[in-house]
């Protein structure tokens, strides 16, 4: 799913960007853990080693959370760039899909970019919001592309 071209122009305080829903499953952490070089079984991956760190279950890498979270801003818009992604985890991530979203909180020309702020969030039916944060991310003037 690829957005379509955004410009600074195009984004008012209060815009929401998204949602993205993500389907996390068991398959995608192993991979993601096999790609880290985090060896299994682990919390991410088995119920018994989550469960002996005192975890719900198996939960998501918080690197995995913040990759996911970054992909709400590169699906929306091809031509945005991620400059800031500050992020507090406020319950454990597990393997259940969750929804990406993010509302615009301020706009500013800062040493000839443009930037847009966002407060972004994940969240599950199940548990609500698991991940609050800021984002900050440029996009092109549509008169100085």
């Amino acid at each position: 799913m690829q957005g379509k071209l955004y410009y600074y122009g195009d984004v008012e305080l209060g815009d929401e960007i998204g949602p993205l829903k993500k389907d996390i499953t068991d398959e995608a952490v192993a991979a993601f853990c096999k790609v880290w070089g985090n060896p299994t079984p682990n919390r991410f991956t088995s119920d018994a080693e989550a469960k002996k760190a005192r975890l719900p279950g198996p939960i998501v890498p918080v690197i995995m959370s913040m990759a996911l979270m970054a992909q709400l801003f590169t699906h929306w818009s091809p031509n945005a760039s991620l400059k800031h992604l500050d992020l507090v985890f406020r319950q454990p991530v597990t393997h259940k899909p969750v929804v990406i979203a993010a509302v615009v909180t301020d706009k500013r020309e800062e040493n000839g970019e443009y930037l847009v702020e966002c407060d972004v969030y994940m969240s599950n039916e199940e548990s609500g919001r698991l991940v609050g944060g800021k984002a900050i991310i440029s996009l092109p003037n549509r008169q100085n592309p």
